[in-house]
Formats: structure tokens, sequence, C-alpha cells
């Protein structure tokens, strides 16, 4: 009888780990910014096409990606404007193709290159109407990019000024945005 409770109890314990442990991978964001140890959710993303700057030039393109706090406004199909609170996240792709992002790894460099990104940053707990917040520019770094059915696929691994990383993730549907005037 008294092995027949401590088995019982070693199942009953092991079962409260498991849960516990469940409910910790459950607790973390799947689209995410982490900055150090700290990680903050993303949730929404749009990408841009701001054309060539030169005949001679890929395309530029902007991948943008918010947390749930800053709202993004449209006006006649374009983008107006971004408010709220949160994080943003950009990265400025040299890309061949206005219409599509092209799929793979591109590196910070800045010598207008297709593959490469030449501007990237990051606004934690950035605040639109007293415009604060920690705003960091990359001065290294790897994005890649992946397309899973219509969903994009981002994973991002830079460096800021004092070494220190920003990491992350994002998986969803960007909104699309034609800026070539």
């Amino acid at each position: 009888m008294k092995n027949m409770f401590r088995i019982l109890l070693y199942i009953g314990a092991l079962s409260l780990l498991l849960a516990g442990c469940k409910k910790d991978k459950d607790s973390s964001p799947n689209n995410y910014i982490k900055h150090g140890d700290v990680v903050y959710e993303l949730s929404q993303g749009y990408w841009e096409n701001y054309g060539k700057p030169s005949i001679d030039k890929p395309y530029l393109v902007e991948i943008t990606l918010l947390s749930s706090g800053i709202k993004l406004y449209e006006s006649n199909s374009d983008l107006d404007s971004l408010a709220g609170n949160g994080q943003v996240i950009k990265f400025t792709l040299l890309n061949n193709s206005p219409d599509t992002l092209a799929l793979g790894d591109y590196l910070l460099n800045k010598e207008s290159r297709p593959g490469t990104f030449e501007f990237g940053g990051v606004w934690l707990n950035a605040d639109s109407q007293s415009k604060t917040g920690e705003r960091m520019d990359f001065t290294d770094g790897k994005v890649t990019i992946k397309m899973n059915g219509s969903e994009s696929e981002i994973i991002f691994d830079c460096t800021v000024e004092g070494g220190k990383t920003i990491s992350g993730y994002f998986k969803g549907s960007l909104k699309y945005f034609n800026n070539d005037d």
C-alpha cells in the first residue's frame, strides 16, 4: 500500500511539473523582440515599397513590425501614421522587386546591394504622444525572410551600439503599401 501511495504521489508531482512547464512555454509570445533578458511581444507588421533611388540601384523595401499597443492608421489605402505605445522595429532592405519580398538572408551593409539591409532600428517602450522611448540603431546584423503560404516569417539577430543584441521572430501576414511616387 505504501508503494502504491508513493507511485501515485510521484505521478501527481510529475503531472504538476509538466503542467507548469507547459504554462511557462505558453506565456512567452510567439512573435517577439528580445533585448537582453527582456522579451517584448510583436503582433502585426507591414512592408512598404519606396521604389528605386536611381536606375542602377535596387528597390528600397522597408519592413516594420509592431506590438499591439501601436495602431496603424490608413488613408485611401496608404499608410497615414502610427500612434500608441509599444515596440517598433524596422529594416530597410534592398530588393530586386517592388512587389514581392525576396526570400533569404539580408546582412547589414551600406553598399546598396540586393540581399542586404542598409538600415535597421528598434524603438522600445515608444510613446507616440510624448515622443519618448529607447531608440537604438543596428550596427550589425542579419534578417532572414521566409514564406509559409501567405504568411511571412522574419527572423532577426542584430547588434546595437555597445554590443547589446536585439533578436526576434515574427510570423504572420504583412500589409503592403506602395510608396513608389
